[in-house]
């Protein structure tokens, strides 16, 4: 006989698709509940890459993208490509007026002294159908892009620590952190 020991799963997920269907009011209602399923899993990983699949044809696909980044944004989601069939056609190297479909991202930190509160939607990328089975992007550009930039130009970067001597030490009443060997 074996003694198998099974210990706790360890690897969070490196992403996730999410479906989205409805007007833009319903696309964030229904993102809020799935992103709360999500961080409720043990397996949760919010700095995994997130697809957005929006399933009925949008009317204004640059307002309703915005809405899904800002509600990502919530829960410090930054690795998304929203992919969406646009009602009307709107890649300049779609001269045939076929099918298609818009990637957008965004980058929080750009411009620069924005520090994260910037919201923009990007388009990256234009999938042209040849026909009903097949079809081919645009330009050959990342999906998915740094988004979080190596230096932040003077944008704060908040840190949560608990204290532990000697590594970390308070010795501000207000709960500041401003001794320790960690914290010099």
């Amino acid at each position: 006989s074996h003694d198998t020991k099974i210990g706790p799963r360890t690897n969070n997920q490196d992403g996730y698709i999410l479906l989205l269907e409805g007007n833009e009011d319903e696309l964030v209602s229904q993102l809020e509940l799935q992103i709360s399923l999500l961080q409720n899993s043990k397996d949760w990983n919010p700095r995994g890459k997130f697809i957005i699949v929006l399933l009925e044809t949008i009317e204004n696909p640059e307002e309703s993208v915005i809405a899904v980044f800002s509600e990502l944004w919530k829960s410090k989601i930054a690795n998304v490509v929203v992919l969406l069939h646009p009602k009307e056609v709107s890649c300049s190297s779609n001269t045939n007026n076929n099918e298609q479909f818009l990637l957008y991202t965004w980058f929080p930190y750009s411009p620069q002294d924005n520090c994260g509160n910037f919201i923009d939607a990007i388009l990256i990328n234009c999938w042209i159908m040849e026909n009903e089975f097949s079809g081919n992007f645009i330009n050959n550009s990342s999906l998915f892009p740094e988004k979080i930039p190596r230096k932040f130009h003077g944008c704060p970067l908040v840190a949560s620590a608990f204290e532990l001597g000697p590594v970390v030490l308070k010795s501000d009443p207000n709960g500041e952190y401003d001794e320790g060997i960690e914290v010099r």
